[in-house]
C-alpha cells in the first residue's frame, strides 16, 4: 500500500520525496511567520486598548464578535492559568500574543539549526499547541462568549501547522526508509 501525500490526495502530479519535504518545510516556515505576525497584531491590540479604552479595533464588530473582548478577558494573560500558579505580577504571566510570539519564533529556529528537527521537535511543539488551542477554543465558545477573530485566525494556523507536520513526518520516515536501504 502506497503511503498517502497531500499530493495524491489533491490529485497532483507527483513530486519526488525531496521536492515534497522541502515544500512542507516552506509551508510550515510561511505559517510560522503568520503566527509571529498575527501575535504581535493581537499584542499591539491589546496595547493599545490598555492605554485608550476608546479605542476600536477592525475585529470589534459587536458584543458576539469582539478580540478586545476575549484579549482583555482574564484569560488573555499567560493563558488564564499562569496567574493562579504563580503571583498576578509574575514574569511569567504574560499576555497571550507575547507567548505566541516566542512559540512561533521558536517554530522558526528549529529547522534552522537542524532540519531534521522539524519531524521530532517541530512536531511535539505543535502537539502541545494543538492542546493549548482546543482549551482557548473552549474557553472563546463557553466561558468568553465571543467570536475573536485574531485568536480564531491563530487556531487555523496552529491546526495547519499540525497538518503539514504530519505530512513533513510521513516524507521525513519515507526518505530514512529509503536511506536504509
Amino acid at each position: 500500500m502506497q503511503e498517502s501525500s497531500i499530493f495524491s490526495l489533491l490529485h497532483l502530479p507527483p513530486m519526488s520525496l525531496l521536492q515534497e519535504g522541502l515544500l512542507y518545510k516552506h509551508i510550515y516556515s510561511c505559517l510560522s511567520l503568520a503566527g509571529i505576525i498575527v501575535s504581535v497584531y493581537g499584542f499591539c491590540l491589546e496595547v493599545i486598548k490598555e492605554y485608550d479604552p476608546s479605542y476600536t479595533p477592525l475585529c470589534d464588530v459587536n458584543q458576539q464578535v469582539s478580540c478586545t473582548k476575549a484579549m482583555m478577558s482574564s484569560w488573555g494573560r499567560g493563558f488564564g492559568i499562569v496567574s493562579t500558579l504563580f503571583d498576578e505580577d509574575s514574569v511569567l504571566n504574560q499576555r497571550n500574543p507575547v507567548y505566541g510570539v516566542a512559540f512561533y519564533t521558536l517554530l522558526l529556529i528549529v529547522p534552522i539549526i537542524k532540519e531534521e528537527l522539524i519531524a521530532t521537535v517541530g512536531f511535539v511543539l505543535v502537539c502541545a499547541s494543538i492542546f493549548v488551542t482546543v482549551y482557548l477554543m473552549f474557553i472563546l465558545a463557553f466561558r468568553i462568549k465571543t467570536l475573536c477573530l485574531v485568536c480564531v485566525t491563530i487556531y487555523i494556523i496552529n491546526f495547519a501547522l499540525f497538518i503539514t507536520v504530519l505530512f513533513y513526518r510521513s516524507v521525513d520516515k519515507r526518505l530514512s526508509a529509503k536511506k536504509r536501504l
